[in-house]
């Protein structure tokens, strides 16, 4: 009988043999199950899509169940084999495309990470390049002003004893021929500052800032001038104190070649310039020069002592070899003192558009820029005045306040005490001085416990000082009227533990206002006490009786004279009672 339960089931994967060794050839498994490794072995797991879920639950036959099968159905069954194929095939396409996914994101990190690799290469490729571009332009330069530098000096060709005489433009002999020397060209060079310009002849005056030699050198008809930039330019736009680098013809001689110096360097309209007289120096800024006396200090096309520029005026310095060859001054300053302000009270000068200044805080002249300027006086005491001063360089320009008039007097108030409250025209004042008006006015001086003052004051004077000394005010404080009535009369009077009299038939009391202690005593009689509160101005009238003392021995009392016969007598002050509580 046949047993075909197992025809249709899946059957479990052969296990590995052997490494080498082929298992028996049956049409029920494929050769390539053999060679499996071991975590390709059967595991429980299949692909969902490569069987149906409904066999999960049935039982694998054994391989030896599978061989019997086989050999009771003698036709080849390829349907296990088949769906074991197919699964084989699922599960190697699954493995492949996860394996693609992995290899594509691996080659897309790696893309990512060259393409960075490549962008952080260019950039250090730019930046390299333009490191080389800039050093290569800066040793160009540096040795291109090397060699500028290097040019032959006049004095080291010729010497200071071949130097052609150029201050009567004629270097020869006594023939007037010119001597060239042997072996020496006739083109020489050297390095002067132009200290004059004369364009009809055409020549220039030079300083030889090497030699400190002056001279003066026509200048070729085919002369050739440049400024430091290389561009040609003509005569008129050389300045005085420019450093230049002269080629001229030793023959005749006459300058071929004028090139402006790059290594000059010009400050322009600088101020806060300190000038040090003892050491000859000018510093600007944070650099400091020397200055000869072969230093061009102009102002105006005219020469000048270098003392007479002040830090706050504007020049323009010419250096060369840390040496200030020409200080030019820009704009100078001069100086402005009011004088006579004393009469206006808060004076204020604004010159231009300057803040204003308190004249009495002036205790050097105002320094004004050179030019004429507007000058405005306030004060709390007169009307704005204005005025018109011409500042000339280095000079001091007095200006008289003295005729300005004055439309208000100060009005200056002292008082005893010194915190009185003071009324000027009943407004208060919190000042003891006043600007008021030329005239009568009305003062009034007050303050607690004093008595009150108040006057008419003239004003008829630029300043009025009065004094206001008050009076203290006395004052007596309103008493209560207080008749005191005592029973039996003669009866002595104790206010506060303090004898005040004796009530026959009364005494009138006058007591401040409070609450007071009234005793009233007599011999044979017990110490009446009254507590009496009182007011201001209260008039009391107080009926006092005292009570006879009783003894308690009927014997008749003894005298105080010890039986010498004699009484006491009733006048006589009684001693006071004890203090009260």
């Amino acid at each position: 009988m046949d047993d075909n339960r197992f025809k249709d089931y899946p059957t479990k994967r052969i296990p590995k043999v052997g490494k080498g060794t082929r298992a028996e050839a049956h049409s029920d498994y494929d050769i390539d199950d053999e060679y499996l490794s071991d975590d390709e072995q059967y595991d429980g797991d299949y692909d969902d899509d490569s069987y149906d879920t409904d066999y999960d639950t049935k039982p694998v036959p054994s391989r030896r169940a599978s061989d019997r099968t086989k050999e009771r159905d003698p036709l080849p069954v390829r349907r296990n084999s088949e769906r074991r194929t197919d699964r084989t095939i699922t599960r190697s396409r699954a493995g492949a495309r996860h394996a693609h996914s992995y290899n594509e994101r691996q080659h897309r990190s790696g893309r990512n990470i060259r393409e960075k690799s490549k962008s952080a290469f260019v950039a250090v490729y730019i930046g390299l390049l333009f490191v080389a571009v800039a050093v290569s332009i800066t040793a160009f330069v540096l040795i291109f002003q090397r060699i500028m530098d290097e040019s032959p000096d006049l004095s080291d060709i010729i010497g200071d004893r071949d130097r052609p005489s150029i201050s009567n433009g004629n270097n020869g002999d006594e023939n007037g021929e010119t001597q060239t020397p042997i072996g020496r060209p006739d083109i020489q060079n050297f390095r002067a500052m132009v200290t004059g310009i004369d364009i009809s002849a055409p020549s220039l005056a030079l300083l030889d800032i090497d030699t400190m030699q002056a001279s003066e050198i026509l200048l070729a008809d085919d002369v050739e001038i440049f400024n430091r930039s290389g561009a040609s330019i003509n005569l008129s736009q050389i300045r005085i104190g420019q450093i230049m680098y002269i080629d001229y013809d030793a023959r005749f001689p006459q300058i071929t070649t004028i090139r402006e110096n790059a290594r000059a360097v010009e400050f322009r309209e600088r101020r806060n310039v300190i000038i040090n007289q003892d050491n000859n120096t000018i510093t600007i800024g944070h650099e400091a020069f020397m200055y000869t006396s072969q230093t061009l200090v102009m102002h105006r096309g005219n020469r000048i002592n270098i003392s007479e520029i002040s830090p706050a005026d504007s020049v323009t310095v010419m250096t060369f070899d840390q040496r200030a060859w020409k200080i030019e001054l820009d704009s100078s300053t001069g100086r402005l003192r009011p004088d006579n302000a004393g009469h206006i009270t808060n004076g204020r000068i604004t010159i231009g558009n300057q803040h204003a200044l308190f004249l009495d805080e002036l205790s050097e002249p105002i320094i004004v820029p050179e030019g004429p300027h507007t000058v405005l006086i306030e004060g709390d005491n007169i009307a704005p005045f204005t005025t018109t001063v011409v500042i000339t360089h280095g000079q001091t320009i007095g200006l008289d306040l003295s005729g300005i008039q004055l439309t208000h007097a100060t009005l200056v108030i002292t008082t005893t005490p010194a915190n009185a409250a003071v009324y000027v025209n009943d407004n208060r004042i919190t000042s003891p001085t006043t600007q008021v008006e030329f005239g009568s006015h009305r003062v009034r001086v007050q303050h607690y416990g004093f008595i009150t003052e108040e006057r008419t004051v003239a004003v008829d004077e630029s300043v009025t000082a009065i004094r206001i000394d008050l009076i203290e005010e006395i004052v007596t404080p309103e008493v209560a009227n207080i008749v005191v009535f005592t029973t039996p009369s003669n009866a002595q009077i104790f206010v506060n533990n303090l004898p005040v009299g004796r009530a026959n038939p009364s005494l009138v009391l006058e007591l401040e206002p409070g609450t007071h202690s009234i005793i009233a005593r007599l011999p044979g009689y017990t110490d009446t006490v009254h507590a009496a509160t009182v007011t201001s101005g209260q008039n009391m009238t107080i009926n006092m009786t005292l009570l006879p003392i009783i003894p308690d021995d009927p014997s008749p009392p003894t005298s105080n004279n010890q039986g010498d016969g004699e009484e006491d007598e009733p006048g006589q002050p009684l001693p006071p009672p004890p203090l009260l509580p």
